[in-house]
């Protein structure tokens, strides 16, 4: 029983010694006049404050700002970066936004510019992408900075589950993010997925499609609702019924 107090107490006190010791390693932006450093908790300075702005450290990287404009920095304040940027943003699933200009372009996490600053506008990675935009057509990028889906796109959607709508030349169409049309722009509109099934209008005519493309329920609803616990509303002819995912209607005169 006491080599049992003993053990436990042993390692409440370790967790409490890295606790500590993470809250002394910690650098936090200091400001000391009009210029910016980094100190511990105690306020110990540990990197001399003469930054125009600081951000807070993560993963032992921070952006800061000199002469208008942005660096990275490691712990020991040594620039990571080779290029200097007009601004950046915080690391995204190991990437970072950053801008030189009117483009955009990102960086990883030893300075290195994966995706040179060429594109018009850039989002925040996601679910392994980031979408882009070239002279007015938006595509999508991996994290090697390949454009697995071209800039061709007049909009696109973020990723949800791997599945993203675009749309082309005025019609819809569903990407993956392994870089693959699902479906191609053929589709006057698409709607959400609601219990795996989505609603397609196609000549004016509504249906279902399911999350690989294929089409479960044909467009010929004049209207069509979300599927909730496994039927939907639909209009035909004027009138409202309820039809389930196989397309069984439930109705009748």
């Amino acid at each position: 029983m006491k080599k049992s107090t003993y053990l436990i107490l042993a390692i409440v006190l370790m967790a409490i010694s890295v606790s500590l010791m993470a809250q002394t390693s910690e650098l936090i932006p200091y400001r000391k006049g009009d210029k910016w450093g980094y100190c511990d908790r105690n306020k110990k300075i540990v990197i001399k404050p003469k930054y125009e702005s600081a951000d807070p450290f993560s993963d032992g990287l921070a952006w800061v700002q000199i002469n208008d404009k942005w660096v990275l920095i490691n712990r020991e304040d040594k620039e990571i970066t080779k290029c200097k940027y007009d601004f950046a943003w915080d690391f995204h699933e190991g990437l970072a936004l950053v801008q030189k200009g009117k483009k955009f372009g990102f960086v990883n996490k030893e300075g290195l510019e994966v995706v040179a600053c060429k594109y018009d506008e850039a989002e925040f990675f996601n679910e392994g992408l980031a979408k882009v935009k070239l002279n007015g057509k938006f595509g999508f990028l991996n994290k090697n900075g390949d454009e697995i889906l071209s800039c061709k796109y007049d909009r696109t959607w973020d990723f949800k589950e791997g599945i993203a709508k675009v749309i082309e030349n005025g019609k819809w169409g569903l990407i993956s993010n392994e870089g693959k049309e699902i479906i191609p722009c053929i589709y006057d509109f698409i709607g959400d997925f609601k219990e795996n099934l989505a609603g397609v209008k196609l000549n004016g005519k509504w249906g279902f499609i399911d999350k690989n493309g294929q089409q479960i329920i044909p467009p010929k609803y004049e209207e069509v609702w979300e599927f909730r616990n496994g039927v939907c509303l639909v209009k035909f002819n004027g009138k409202e019924f309820y039809i389930d995912k196989n397309g069984t209607e439930y109705w009748e005169d």
